[in-house]
């Protein structure tokens, strides 16, 4: 049996500028806490694979500490990460995606064209 948990629209890097410098740090750090309990869950759950559909960053072009921090917090999980582009982390050519693909390990697969992808075999 394969088991894949279900994500979208984390935003990483989201400003939040219209809050407080407080707040603002707090709920960055939130997003990022939500890709370990998702880890956890899909370990709890034996999940071996986790699905994120879209939106995992909240702009086109966010700092690459934002793409090192969460792509160091998937690689704490030995589930595979697959990661799909939305409206707001786009895929073209010599942006994001490339860049999340230069620094990502190989339990993190990114997902930027139409082609049916095996997450194991046979599935």
């Amino acid at each position: 049996m394969v088991r894949v948990l279900h994500s979208a629209d984390w935003q990483l890097g989201k400003a939040f500028g219209c809050l407080e410098l407080d707040v603002r740090v707090a709920l960055i750090e939130a997003r990022f806490d939500a890709i370990d309990a998702i880890g956890q869950a899909a370990r709890v759950h034996d999940a071996g694979h986790v699905l994120v559909a879209g939106n995992v960053f909240d702009t086109e072009c966010p700092e690459d500490r934002t793409i090192v921090q969460a792509l160091s917090r998937m690689e704490r999980d030995s589930c595979r990460w697959w990661l799909l582009s939305g409206n707001h982390d786009y895929a073209r050519n010599g942006g994001l995606w490339d860049r999340v693909r230069a620094r990502r390990t190989g339990n993190v697969i990114i997902l930027t064209e139409p082609d049916p992808q095996e997450m194991e075999d046979g599935v």
